[in-house]
């Protein structure tokens, strides 16, 4: 789903019912996401996407009136346990992929969750790290 920039005119019962049913959906897979931080492997960083995918979709059905207050707290435990691992998950994303992402996708940055590897120290230098090119 890409970003939705603007709020559709109005949704039919049937459309509303369809993004809930995405949104189930996609909150289960970031649930599984979280729940397994430090077992993702090479698909960490699709938690982060599914995280991205979440926000768009509630922040579109607020403008409705329907009671998501059941997704917003699900959603904040899920982003508690994401923060409280953060060191985990940049570990496993890789801080520079993280760079990679701020670069390609600009997320804005009330998308705290693609800044995170900033809240983490750098690890300090290895022995032999002098011989590596620095970073520019």
């Amino acid at each position: 789903m890409d970003e939705i920039d603007e709020i559709p005119d109005a949704l039919s019962t049937d459309e509303l019912e369809e993004y809930i049913l995405y949104l189930n959906e996609i909150m289960g897979d970031y649930e599984r996401f979280i729940n397994n931080i430090g077992k993702n492997g090479l698909s960490a960083k699709l938690m982060l996407n599914y995280r991205d995918e979440i926000q768009e979709i509630l922040s579109l059905l607020n403008h409705y009136d329907l009671d998501l207050s059941k997704y917003w707290n699900k959603l904040l435990k899920l982003d508690q346990i994401l923060r409280s691992k953060r060191s985990t998950v940049v570990q496993e994303i890789g801080r520079k992929n993280f760079i990679m992402e701020q670069i390609r996708k600009e997320p804005p940055k009330n998308h705290w969750w693609w800044y995170i590897d900033r809240s983490i120290p750098k690890d300090p230098p290895g022995f032999w790290d002098f011989l590596k090119k620095p970073e520019w």
